[in-house]
């Protein structure tokens, strides 16, 4: 079973997210390729907070290279990329 680890900043570069970060956390951040593998291997699921309710991170590949974002939904505040900057 999956250990959940909140997401409160990502690192970002050309529109890509290059880490996840939690500064209150002593995990603080995870590198994109580590992040991919903790998910694919159900160690960790990534989720960001929005007033309570949790939005998981997922993996997407495109173009054959693998990238991570959040669940649609009725807002943008819970997406990765209109996170704090890490």
């Amino acid at each position: 079973m999956a250990i959940e680890r909140e997401v409160k900043a990502t690192g970002k570069e050309d529109g890509n997210i290059t880490k996840l970060c939690n500064s209150s956390k002593y995990w603080e951040e995870v590198l994109k390729d580590q992040a991919i593998k903790q998910i694919k291997n159900d160690q960790y699921e990534y989720y960001v907070d929005r007033h309570g309710k949790k939005t998981y991170v997922h993996i997407f590949e495109k173009e054959g290279e693998k990238h991570l974002r959040t669940d649609w939904d009725e807002t943008e505040k819970n997406n990765l990329l209109e996170l704090p900057d890490c």
